[in-house]
């Protein structure tokens, strides 16, 4: 059990800075531009000076044009198109990182005793016959899930061959 229990936290770490936001920009410097929304009408908006984003709702003309000391600048529709590349960028990154941290513990974890005990009951249960063609004998176990990994439920768990394997990520 203290492997499951070290392994299942080491996995919600990794998922807990995953799901920090990376493109999370606080928009707390702005201009107010001028943009055109359906029906042609014209709108006034303060537009975020590092991600591109709308901040709060739209300004009546006569305060954006005071504001800005006559016509506002056109709404930059690129700002946050190139906000977004980086940003995609950088979560594409972290997401690589994870699955390659997940890996490392995943190949931990089927080496320890707990997952040879339930690979062996899988294999017992299925008669050591391929869950999937019912002919070959089992070569895998398979995880139908990964949600519960290091605490899995044998029925998430299937005995497979592996031609049926392959055949099952896709690989023949």
């Amino acid at each position: 059990m203290p492997f499951i229990r070290d392994w299942r936290s080491q996995f919600m770490e990794l998922d807990k800075e995953t799901e920090e936001t990376i493109a999370d920009c606080p928009c707390d410097k702005f201009h107010i531009t001028e943009r055109t929304i359906r029906g042609g009408r014209v709108q006034f908006i303060k537009q975020c000076l590092t991600c591109g984003r709308v901040v709060g709702s739209a300004i009546p003309k006569n305060v954006a044009v005071f504001s800005c000391g006559g016509d506002p600048k056109p709404f930059d529709k690129e700002l946050s198109e190139r906000y977004n590349k980086l940003t995609h960028g950088q979560y594409k990154k972290q997401r690589e990182n994870k699955k390659e941290d997940f890996l490392r513990i995943y190949d931990e974890y089927l080496k320890s005793d707990q997952w040879r005990k339930k690979r062996i009951k899988v294999i017992l249960r299925a008669n050591n016959t391929c869950e999937g063609c019912l002919i070959e004998s089992c070569d895998v176990v398979h995880h139908k899930t990964y949600k519960h990994v290091g605490d899995e439920f044998l029925f998430e768990l299937i005995g497979l061959c592996n031609g049926c394997h392959k055949r099952l990520h896709g690989l023949v």
